[in-house]
């Protein structure tokens, strides 16, 4: 569930590392271009943590790599980005412990705030094909709000573990998955909506409570579905494991997978 960039490293400086003895001790943000994060911007962090602003010049091993920051508060500038054609973040708590199963506080602690005035985000390159699915099955895509996911390494398998965070299973099988953090029926309401591309697939593993299950659901490659009263059932708890239809790794591009399985959640 945990990952670094480390762009010095000869063979991965341009991936995320996710198997390392202390990847776990860090949870790693996507790539931001300086359109993404512009001039102006403010990076907080709470007290206790730290976060590493990685930088590349080109698409190549870099000759050094930017301190962990400790400070509170940082507001970007043009000097912030200059030489840089793009920058992540390795966020982790002071002293490195272990952050298996609280990537959540990571998430929590470390926040960017864009200027109101950047240019309006252009739309997803997804949002027209998502548009047809939803009028060819009734449903005006107007009246719902994409959900924005967080990707964790890793998966789940409720039949094996009650707790309803992802586990690390084998170096082998690991890498072919990642995950959501777990919906409620009140963070995936009722009427919800989701939608995954051709050649991709999820298991939408579920939990009645705080207690194994006797079975899973099975693996979903269907392109449309919504999630009703049926949906959910006794479940009170769903988590998402994402993958390819092929077994390949994905664990490196955990961002880039997610954008193949999207949730739409009704306005209220």
């Amino acid at each position: 569930g945990c990952a670094y960039w480390q762009c010095m490293d000869t063979n991965n400086y341009n991936k995320m590392i996710t198997d390392a003895k202390n990847s776990i001790s860090f949870v790693a943000t996507k790539q931001f271009t300086k359109e993404e994060l512009p001039a102006g911007s403010v990076i907080t962090v709470d007290l206790g943590w730290q976060y590493r602003p990685e930088a590349w010049k080109d698409d190549a091993p870099q000759s050094s790599r930017p301190d962990n920051v400790t400070s509170p508060v940082i507001e970007i500038t043009e000097q912030w980005w200059e030489g840089f054609t793009s920058r992540a973040f390795n966020i982790s708590r002071l002293g490195a412990p272990s952050l298996d199963g609280k990537q959540p506080e990571a998430v929590e602690a470390f926040r960017i705030y864009v200027p109101e005035n950047t240019p309006e985000e252009t739309v997803p390159s997804h949002y027209e094909d998502d548009k047809t699915l939803f009028s060819s099955n009734g449903l005006d895509i107007e009246n719902f709000t994409q959900m924005k996911t967080l990707p964790v390494n890793g998966f789940y398998n409720s039949s094996i573990y009650a707790d309803q965070r992802n586990e690390y299973s084998t170096p082998s099988l690991s890498p072919k998955f990642i995950c959501f953090i777990p919906f409620t029926k009140e963070t995936l309401p009722v009427g919800s909506v989701i939608v995954c591309d051709s050649g991709w697939q999820y298991r939408p593993d579920a939990w009645t409570g705080n207690v194994k299950n006797p079975s899973r659901p099975a693996n979903v490659s269907k392109n449309f579905t919504v999630a009703d009263e049926a949906w959910w059932g006794n479940y009170v708890i769903r988590g998402f494991n994402v993958s390819r239809t092929n077994s390949a790794a994905i664990n490196q591009s955990p961002y880039s997978a997610a954008e193949h399985v999207r949730i739409y959640v009704p306005e209220k």
